[in-house]
């Protein structure tokens, strides 16, 4: 206006006013968006397109929905047939709603999803120029594009080949169903419904124009017999769409099971390699394994939904470690999985950091040195009454040793049934056992029992492989065991492990404690439920009942590769954590 008034012509002073905001305003942003993008972490990565995906498709339903710029819709009917016109509204129709499912495909990072993605833009982009020039929103299609193609590389993660190709098959049998319908429904009509005489060429055509939902001016119905027709080969078109969609983007499920050989071979390997007190679950038959024909070595994984939670880590030697973790990153990249280590120790972690790896602290294990453990002195007073208060109610320990008779594990069983009710818990799995009966028959289990005998509590000792530890794995009591049997029984362990000649004991893991200095912003959230959410102060319980044994405290970490993950991460240890 202000230039109009200075006496430029309308067209130059519009272009020179365009210019002026492109570069003052459109190219910073787009540049800003862009050094954004190349420098936040794959976090925004991920996110980003998914929402500008789901913009995207709000814009095209929108622009379909509102009436078109009359002098642009003018002038393009020039150069196009009315209903070509029409096809591009209802196409970038179909593309909007195909957007809006599409974006919750791409939080998941599915590469097909990408593709599908790459496609509705540049469709949306052709449907927006050739339905009424709307290149403000063909503009926004470029703009999503741009960003796709900038964060292609987070978006990795394999379809699943056999429901695609079962998909393609049922899609297309759906559509010559359909076209078989529709076609002869069409010739075979009568006049009086369209007003029209179908032939073979007309029937073909209006057929494919509903089955994509396109339409036509030229066919209306004329009762509701008809409109119920075209109606059922509209829905039958998007119903076999939307199948053959989700089976070409559903994300690929490994179902790979262990076999006897795999175990056989990872036991020998734990028998040679093993350092740790998670290697006795690392070949439980809950886990996958990883094994290199050119490594030493293997991995116990599981699978929940696009990860791979390993176990720890590897099982090989020193020098193999890295080889290895680099050989099972290889492999989860190749079957759409993402990595992911849970309870790794810290003298492990500069493996992962080489590997470009990050960590989250989850909790610390704590370890009681047998060669100086003793109940004397003020600190271990509650101790000792506890011990006094049960004794003195005639409870006392004993320890059978293996093979367990079956009369006891059906007592032990009774017990652990018990427990499980009366706690309100499921067993679980993963870093730790379940009560497997053939399994507690080849162990050494204590129990404490009345002067009935009675077995009011009990614990079964499984192997360490760090040299000179020993460790438990389920400890569980009756409803009615006394006040203080869990102190009566742990002491009994430790003198059981010291006569066995054992220099200390692993006490396990006690989650979300010792974190004294946190260094990022999920540590600090942990640190602050921790101390101040009451939901949390069962993990406070299970620290003190550690902490009484002066315990030596060693810091177990989460690895991971991108931020992204930790969002997804609790559901995916909760499904792990299943049998």
């Amino acid at each position: 206006f202000i230039l109009i008034k200075l006496g430029y012509p309308p067209a130059v002073a519009v272009s020179i006013t365009l210019i002026y905001r492109l570069m003052e305003f459109w190219m910073p942003m787009a540049l800003g968006a862009l050094s954004f993008l190349v420098k936040v972490n794959k976090l925004l990565m991920r996110i980003i397109p998914a929402v500008l995906m789901l913009c995207l498709g709000v814009v095209n339903i929108i622009s379909v929905l509102t009436p078109a710029i009359k002098e642009r819709l003018v002038f393009l009917e020039n150069f196009l047939p009315i209903e070509a016109i029409t096809a591009s509204n209802y196409f970038v129709l179909v593309a909007g709603l195909f957007l809006l499912v599409t974006a919750a495909f791409m939080l998941k990072g599915l590469k097909m999803a990408w593709y599908f993605a790459v496609s509705l833009c540049i469709l949306s982009l052709l449907g927006h120029l050739s339905k009424a020039i709307d290149y403000e929103e063909a503009l926004f299609s470029v703009f999503v594009l741009i960003i796709l193609f900038s964060s292609r590389k987070q978006y990795y993660i394999k379809h699943n080949s056999k429901l695609r190709s079962f998909g393609i098959q049922t899609t297309f049998l759906s559509i010559a169903g359909v076209f078989i319908y529709g076609c002869i429904g069409f010739y075979f009509l009568d006049k009086r419904h369209f007003e029209i005489d179908f032939n073979w060429l007309q029937s073909i055509k209006y057929t494919f124009q509903n089955f994509l939902m396109v339409g036509s001016s030229d066919l209306v119905p004329n009762d509701a017999f008809a409109r119920g027709f075209l109606y059922s080969i509209n829905i039958s078109g998007l119903l076999s769409l939307s199948f053959l969609v989700y089976t070409l983007i559903r994300p690929y499920i490994n179902s790979e099971q262990t076999t006897d050989e795999e175990l056989e071979k990872a036991n020998a390997l734990l028998l040679k390699h093993g350092d740790s007190s998670l290697d006795y679950f690392k070949t439980y038959r809950d886990k996958l394994l990883y094994q290199d024909d050119a490594l030493e070595g293997f991995i116990a994984y599981r699978i929940a939904g696009n990860f791979a939670v390993g176990l720890e880590g590897p099982v090989a030697a020193p020098d193999d470690k890295i080889a290895l973790l680099r050989s099972f990153d290889k492999y989860c990249y190749e079957a759409g999985l993402k990595s992911i280590f849970y309870r790794t120790s810290a003298d492990q972690l500069d493996n992962y950091v080489r590997l470009g790896k990050k960590k989250l602290f989850l909790g610390q294990e704590g370890v009681v040195d047998l060669t100086t453990f003793s109940l004397e002195g003020g600190s271990r007073k509650s101790i000792r009454n506890a011990i006094k208060k049960v004794s003195d109610q005639g409870f006392a320990t004993k320890i059978y040793n293996t093979p367990v008779s079956d009369g006891i594990l059906q007592r032990l069983k009774s017990v652990s049934d018990d427990w499980l009710r009366d706690t309100q818990r499921e067993e679980i799995v993963f870093s730790q056992g379940v009560f497997i009966w053939e399994e507690l028959k080849q162990q050494t289990i204590i129990t404490v029992e009345n002067k009935e005998e009675k077995i009011v509590a009990f614990l079964n000792v499984i192997p360490s492989y760090v040299e000179g530890e020993s460790t438990y794995d389920l400890i569980r009591k009756t409803a009615d065991a006394p006040n203080g049997v869990i102190d009566f029984i742990m002491v009994a362990l430790f003198n059981y492990a010291r006569t066995a000649g054992f220099k200390s004991l692993n006490l396990g893991f006690a989650p979300l404690s010792g974190l004294v200095t946190p260094h990022n912003f999920p540590e600090r959230s942990m640190k602050f439920a921790y101390e101040k959410i009451r939901s949390f102060s069962h993990y406070k319980g299970l620290r003190s009942s550690k902490e009484k044994f002066t315990p030596v405290w060693h810091d177990k970490y989460l690895i991971y590769s991108d931020d992204y993950d930790l969002l997804q991460v609790p559901n995916v240890l909760s499904k792990v954590i299943k049998p």
